[in-house]
């Protein structure tokens, strides 16, 4: 870096621009070494304030205490406890009532969804009948039919509309009317409408 005098600068203001000059330059070239990276700075800082972390992570290391060997699974289980008791539904050899509610659960399923595959038909045909105004369709005469036949009054004599559990019962008692084995053909019921 060369500075020039000119006759014209006053040399207060030479020294102000020679300082500035001299301050605005780095360290490592004012003393003629090499200048370096500001990055590789920064690196090195990092990397020490890292190194002096996991040193003195080691310095204060828990110590852990251990209670004692594991024990083998053999005895892991009280050998003075009874077993458990085995399962009183025993898959090979079902009964009539639990056959009989089986297959009854299977048509009952399979008989829903072919009876809805028919309803559901019917009506989309007497919708598109109504569009085309080939017929004409009372909704409220129906609907009004529909709540004559399955609502049900209960004491107080107001109307209510069939519940899931209400539709479980009737059927249950349906088919189980004057049937000795009730308790396991409700059993395979389920297990039919489960697996049908």
């Amino acid at each position: 870096m060369s500075f020039t005098l000119t006759r014209q600068c006053r040399p207060s203001v030479f020294r102000f621009h020679a300082l500035r000059a001299f301050h605005s330059t780095p360290k490592a070239s004012r003393l003629g070494l090499p200048a370096r990276n500001a990055s590789s700075s920064n690196f090195v800082k990092v990397a020490a304030a890292t190194s002096l972390g996991v040193g003195l992570s080691f310095t204060t290391k828990p110590t852990i205490y251990c209670d004692g060997e594991a024990l083998p699974k053999s005895q892991v289980y009280l050998p003075d406890l009874p077993p458990p008791p085995a399962s009183s539904l025993s898959l090979y050899e079902l009964g009539f009532g639990t056959v009989a509610g089986l297959c009854a659960g299977v048509f009952v399923k399979k008989g829903a969804k072919a009876l809805a595959v028919v309803l559901g038909g019917v009506f989309v045909l007497l919708q598109y009948m109504a569009s085309t105004s080939v017929v004409r369709i009372d909704w409220g005469r129906v609907s009004s039919r529909f709540g004559e036949m399955f609502y049900r009054r209960d004491g107080t004599g107001t109307k209510k509309p069939p519940t899931v559990s209400s539709i479980w019962n009737t059927l249950i008692d349906f088919l189980t009317a004057d049937f000795q084995p009730r308790a396991s053909f409700i059993v395979g019921f389920a297990l039919g409408i489960r697996v049908g």
